[in-house]
């Protein structure tokens, strides 16, 4: 994703996990999966680390879909390794 500067300003920029990092799953509330749609990372195990494979940026949250695993999950869920 690219960054759009306007006079200096930073209106829009993704920084967080991309396709091919690795991640820790930290756990998941009910209200972090329930925002955006996202699917229930029952299967993940906490401190588990897996691998990005696509990721969807929205306006305010992003999904990861991780390899091996079918579905797309909050990215709060998880922390880049």
């Amino acid at each position: 994703m690219e960054i759009l500067c306007v006079m200096r300003t930073i209106v829009q920029g993704y920084f967080g996990p991309q396709p091919g990092d690795i991640v820790e799953y930290l756990g998941c509330s009910k209200e972090q999966r329930n925002w955006g749609n996202n699917d229930w990372p029952y299967m993940c195990i906490v401190g588990g680390k897996y691998m990005v494979e696509e990721i969807e940026v929205h306006s305010s949250y992003t999904k990861l879909r991780l390899r091996g695993i079918v579905g797309r999950f909050n990215s709060v869920c998880f922390k880049k390794r």
